[in-house]
């Protein structure tokens, strides 16, 4: 059985505006055969790196290492736009008759390959990552959970 070279353990993101899912990563915990053994059933957990860290342990070789990237991985970009202008996959379906009167039903995926980004000796940002919470004033709405990102961009315009 091979799931596009997927394993248990490794990690994979999971984009549901319906669950507030933006490439969410999640860490397979296994693999199993569909009911008609040409799909695959994948079973996975939120995965968050903060579970694997030690905080304030005062321990050596704890945090980011020189030289490692983390991050999520690049998602397929579809080739077609639905009518709410969000890309999708383009999927076509193909037959063939064999001689003994059978029929072959072939599922074509069309997808862009994402650029590969340069490499680049940007370091991290520089900024503290606690946010300051006013409980008065802003434009905001209560009741949600927002999240953000930072990067940092070096002279030459390479994005860490």
């Amino acid at each position: 059985m091979k799931g596009a070279g997927l394993r248990p353990g490794d990690i994979i993101t999971l984009t549901y505006s319906k669950e507030g899912f933006e490439r969410q990563p999640f860490r397979i915990t296994k693999i199993a055969p569909g009911l008609n053994l040409l799909t695959a059933v994948i079973t996975a957990q939120i995965h968050d790196d903060a579970w694997y860290t030690v905080i304030n342990s005062g321990a050596i070789g704890l945090g980011r290492q020189v030289g490692v990237e983390v991050g999520l991985p690049r998602p397929l970009v579809g080739t077609l736009l639905d009518s709410n202008g969000v890309e999708q996959l383009g999927i076509t379906e193909s037959s063939t008759t064999s001689s003994d009167g059978s029929i072959a039903t072939y599922l074509s995926v069309s997808f862009s390959v994402p650029s590969q980004p340069a490499a680049s000796s940007t370091g991290i940002p520089l900024v503290g990552l606690n946010p300051q919470i006013n409980t008065t004033g802003g434009t905001l709405g209560g009741g949600q959970a927002l999240y953000y990102g930072i990067s940092a961009v070096d002279a030459s315009g390479a994005e860490s």
